[in-house]
């Protein structure tokens, strides 16, 4: 009987430790882009993905994920009431000069943010849906890195989530 316990428990090991190996992979953005580029296809959207805008969407999420985690700490020193003076707003204003050096790493693109949704379906959708409003021609997009919060429409507010950040051109 001990013989059958320690077999039986090796084996779990063994199935635990396969599955903790089967987690997300390269294979589940390929399938992501596969199901991106059907998407395109079928709403009659002729945007190429363009390699160039993918590395300024991997710039520009990194810069966010940044700026987003700076102004979370400026805020908590800010209620702790760590700031004297202006010394706040100089704080503020020096991580908001991060989101304008995104900014400025696009030339003639177009930046969008995209929520991350439950289903891939409904955040391809909404991918699909800015690049046929927008008319484009070539895009690119990259994941948050740190899922970080992500702007609202007053600036330096956030609300929790992973989003796309999505570079396209006209």
């Amino acid at each position: 009987m001990k013989a059958f316990k320690k077999l039986a428990a090796i084996v779990l090991a063994g199935v635990m430790a396969l599955a903790v190996l089967t987690g997300c992979s390269d294979s589940d953005k390929t399938t992501f882009h596969k199901q991106l580029t059907d998407a395109l296809s079928n709403a009659k959207v002729t945007a190429e993905y363009n390699t160039a805008d993918v590395a300024k969407a991997e710039k520009i999420a990194q810069l966010w994920d940044s700026y987003a985690a700076e102004i979370k700490s400026i805020e908590k020193k800010q209620s702790e009431n760590k700031y004297k003076g202006d010394e706040y707003q100089k704080a503020r204003a020096a991580a908001i000069g991060k989101v304008v050096d995104a900014a400025t790493l696009v030339g003639g693109e177009q930046i969008g943010f995209v929520t991350v949704q439950e289903k891939d379906a409904d955040t391809i959708n909404s991918i699909v849906s800015t690049l046929k409003k927008n008319g484009a021609t070539k895009y690119g997009y990259s994941n948050s890195h740190t899922k970080a919060a992500f702007e609202k429409e007053v600036r330096g507010t956030f609300a929790e989530g992973e989003f796309i950040v999505l570079v396209y051109e006209k």
